[in-house]
C-alpha cells in the first residue's frame, strides 16, 4: 500500500463478494456473476471498473449501492462501510447510463436543477438555491448561459454533467456517486471532459468516493483514475491497483507473451476476454484475491470499518411537500411546458370526429319521433305508419351505434396515449426514487391527480364531441 492510499481514509470494502443469478426463467439452476470479489476505496478517490461486457461491472456496482440485494449475494459476502464520521448512514448517489431517459428533455436546465434542489434540501434552505446552482455548474465546468436551453438540446457531454450537477444539489453532498458508463457515446473530448469534472470533484471533495464503469478508456482518461478494477469474463478480478502499475504487474504475473507495442490497459482488456476458463486468467485472479485479502487483514485492524448485513437505502417517507411539489411539476408539464402536445391531442379528437360523424347519414338525429310543439296543434292526432317507426326505430339505432363508436374508440384511444405518456416517467421516477428524491407515494398520488384532471378535460371535450357535433340538425 502506496503513502498516498494511507493517507486517504477508507470508505468502503468488500470481501469474498459473490452474486447469482437465475439463468432460466423460473429455473433453479443459478449462474455465477460474481465469484470471491475483494476490494477496497478510499474517500476523495475516482476509481474505474473496466472489463468486457458481460464481465459484470454494473453487477458489481449494483451490489455495492445496495440496488442488488436478497438472495443473489451469498450469505459469505461481506461490505464495509466507514462509520467514524458523524455520518451514520452513508449517502449513495447513482447515474444510469442513458442519462436522457432519466430527466425530463423538455425542461430547462434551470427547471431540472431548480425542482432537484427543493427536492433534496428542506424549505427553509430555498434561498440558498441560486447560489449552490451557480457553485455547482463552477463545479463541473458548465457556463450559466446554458440553465436557459433545453435538457434534450444540449450535448451529450452536457446532459452527463447536469446529471452529475442534479445528484449535487443537496447541501448535505454525498459519500458515494456511482457512474455507469458515462463516456458511452460521447466523442473523445466530451468524454475526457465529463472524467475530468468527475476527477475535479472527487478532489474538492474529502468524503466523496466516486465508482465508475467504463470500457476502454483512453490514456488520457484512464491516468485520471487513482484505482484500476478490471473484470474478466466469469466476474473474478484481474487487477486492481493504481493505473501507473499496469505495465509492472502485467511483466510481473503475466508468464505468457503478449505485445509491448500496446498500452498495458490493452493487453489487460484482451486477458479479461479469455474468461474464467483461462489458465492466465485463474492465475492472475487468485494472485489478486491473495493480494487484496491480505490488504483488507491490515485495514481491519487500522481502520474503523462496519460490516453492514443490508445495504442501506434510506429511502424518503411520504412528506406532503414533496407531494405537492410534483403536482406542481406534473402540472407544469403536461399543461404548459408540453401545452403543444395537449393541443394536438384535442386536434386529432376533432378531426376523428368529424371523419366519424362523415360515416353516418345526418337523419339519424332528425327521426320522427322527436316532435315539434306544434304537431299537437294541426289538428291532425294520428299516430305516424308502421314504416316510419321502423325507420325511426333504425335511426336510433345508428344513433346508439355513432355513440358507442366514439365513446369506445376516444376511450381507447386516451387510455393508449396515458399508457404512452407514463412509459416514460417510470425511469425518471426510478432515478429519482432511488436517489431519495420522494416516497413512492408522493409520486403516485402527484401523478393520478395531474391525470385525473387532464382525463376529465380530455372526457369532457370528447363527449361534448359526441353528442353536439351534430346539435344543428337535432330537431330541426
Amino acid at each position: 500500500m502506496d503513502k498516498n492510499e494511507k493517507l486517504k481514509k477508507v470508505s468502503i470494502a468488500w470481501r469474498n463478494l459473490r452474486y447469482e443469478a437465475n439463468s432460466l426463467l423460473f429455473g433453479r439452476d443459478r449462474k455465477i456473476i460474481l465469484r470471491r470479489l475483494n476490494g477496497h476505496l478510499n474517500y476523495q478517490s475516482l476509481n474505474g471498473f473496466l472489463g468486457p461486457s458481460g464481465a459484470g461491472k454494473t453487477t458489481l456496482l449494483n451490489c455495492l449501492n445496495g440496488t442488488l440485494r436478497g438472495t443473489g449475494l451469498s450469505t459469505d459476502s461481506e461490505i464495509y462501510f466507514d462509520r467514524s464520521g458523524n455520518q451514520q448512514t452513508p449517502i449513495i448517489r447513482s447515474i444510469e447510463q442513458h442519462v436522457q431517459e432519466t430527466i425530463i428533455g423538455k425542461m430547462t436546465i434551470r427547471q431540472v436543477l431548480q425542482y432537484a434542489f427543493r427536492f433534496k434540501n428542506n424549505r427553509k434552505d430555498f434561498s440558498k438555491m441560486d447560489h449552490h446552482i451557480g457553485q455547482i455548474l463552477k463545479e463541473i465546468q458548465l457556463d450559466e448561459t446554458i440553465l436557459d436551453n433545453q435538457f434534450e438540446k444540449c450535448s451529450g457531454g452536457e446532459q452527463k454533467r447536469v446529471a452529475i450537477a442534479q445528484e449535487l444539489m443537496s447541501l448535505q453532498q454525498p459519500n458515494f456517486l456511482f457512474m455507469d458508463e458515462p463516456t458511452t457515446g460521447l466523442d473523445s473530448n466530451s468524454a475526457l471532459l465529463v472524467m475530468q469534472c468527475l476527477r475535479r470533484l472527487a478532489d474538492h471533495n474529502d468524503h466523496l468516493t466516486i465508482l465508475v464503469s467504463i470500457h476502454a478508456p483512453s490514456s488520457d482518461i484512464l491516468n485520471l483514475f487513482d484505482q484500476l478494477y478490471i473484470l474478466a469474463k466469469g466476474g473474478v478480478c484481474i487487477y486492481f491497483d493504481s493505473p501507473k502499475n499496469l505495465k509492472i504487474k502485467l511483466h510481473q504475473n503475466y508468464r505468457e507473451e503478449f505485445r509491448e507495442d500496446r498500452p498495458p490497459i490493452e493487453n489487460y482488456l484482451k486477458i479479461a476476454c479469455e474468461g474464467i476458463d483461462n489458465t492466465a486468467v485463474q492465475r492472475l485472479a487468485n494472485l489478486n484475491l491473495e493480494e487484496q485479502r491480505e490488504k483488507l487483514s491490515i485495514l481491519n485492524s487500522e481502520e474503523k470499518l462496519e460490516l453492514v448485513i443490508s445495504i442501506p437505502n434510506n429511502r424518503k417517507t411520504f412528506n406532503i411537500g414533496d407531494s405537492l411539489l410534483n403536482l406542481h411539476r406534473m402540472t407544469n408539464l403536461i399543461f404548459i411546458i408540453e401545452r403543444a402536445k395537449l393541443l394536438k391531442h384535442f386536434l386529432i379528437f376533432f378531426s376523428f370526429f368529424i371523419l366519424i360523424s362523415l360515416s353516418f347519414k345526418q337523419s339519424i338525429v332528425r327521426p320522427n319521433t322527436c316532435y315539434r310543439i306544434d304537431d299537437y296543434y294541426d289538428g291532425d292526432e294520428t299516430n305516424s305508419t308502421c314504416f316510419e317507426q321502423l325507420q325511426d326505430k333504425q335511426l336510433v339505432d345508428q344513433y346508439r351505434l355513432y355513440i358507442a363508436m366514439g365513446n369506445a374508440i376516444s376511450g381507447f384511444a386516451v387510455a393508449c396515449l396515458t399508457v404512452l405518456e407514463f412509459m416514460p416517467l417510470i425511469k425518471i421516477f426510478h432515478n429519482e426514487h432511488r436517489n431519495n428524491w420522494y416516497s413512492l407515494g408522493a409520486f403516485y398520488w402527484s401523478f393520478m391527480a395531474v391525470k385525473t384532471f387532464e382525463i376529465s378535460i380530455m372526457s369532457t371535450y370528447i363527449t361534448g364531441m359526441t353528442y353536439f357535433f351534430h346539435r344543428s340538425y337535432i330537431c330541426g
